[in-house]
């Protein structure tokens, strides 16, 4: 049996031989591989090696990773020293913090304010405007409001007052606080904040 041709030197072909190998009829190539150049298509057959030398793997991220896992490390054993140690400063000898004093200047004096004298019977608001009250009686039936309206009618200006404030709007007690207990006669301008004198 003939052994396949050797490709000369260099891969290159000689001068004016067919790159292709040799030529069959018309110009077809004979039905053989040649010994070298591009692999069959599809797989190889079981067991035999695959055309041409296996790929290199790239080692290159391998270096980085183990590059970046060291320089974690290393970091994590000096800052574990550093911690455990305590750095190796605890003869170094303190300073006591500066002490420091204020110094405000004084407050001014406050006016003297005087407060007003209450009236002389004792009432916040001053005393009921003259004239000759009217009796409560027959108001109504709530006790609470009886008693605010027996207040006003013995002068009471916060009887009045609490009267028309708890009294139901446009009732009898509402009108006997804006009368001021009788003693004005009762309008729809009355109101019970002319009841008073200061």
């Amino acid at each position: 049996m003939a052994q396949p041709p050797v490709p000369p030197p260099g891969g290159q072909q000689p001068w004016g031989a067919d790159p292709y190998g040799p030529q069959g009829p018309h110009g077809q190539q004979p039905w053989s591989q040649p010994p070298w150049g591009q692999p069959p298509y599809g797989q190889p057959p079981y067991g035999q090696q695959p055309w041409g030398h296996p790929p290199q793997k790239d080692n290159k991220n391998t270096v980085i990773g183990l590059a970046i896992g060291a320089v974690v490390v290393v970091t994590a054993v000096v800052v574990a020293l550093v911690v455990f140690l305590g750095g190796g400063d605890d003869d170094v000898p303190v300073a006591a913090p500066p002490t420091v004093t204020l110094s405000l200047p004084p407050l001014p004096s406050l006016p003297s304010i005087s407060l007003p004298s209450l009236p002389s019977d004792g009432s916040l608001y001053g005393s009921i405007i003259e004239g000759t009250p009217t009796s409560p009686d027959g108001l109504g039936d709530d006790a609470e409001l009886d008693g605010y309206a027996q207040d006003c009618f013995d002068g009471s200006v916060e009887g009045c007052l609490d009267l028309y404030a708890s009294s139901p709007v446009d009732s009898e007690y509402e009108r006997y606080a804006e009368s001021c207990g009788g003693r004005v006669p009762w309008t729809e301008e009355s109101t019970v904040f002319d009841c008073f004198t200061s």
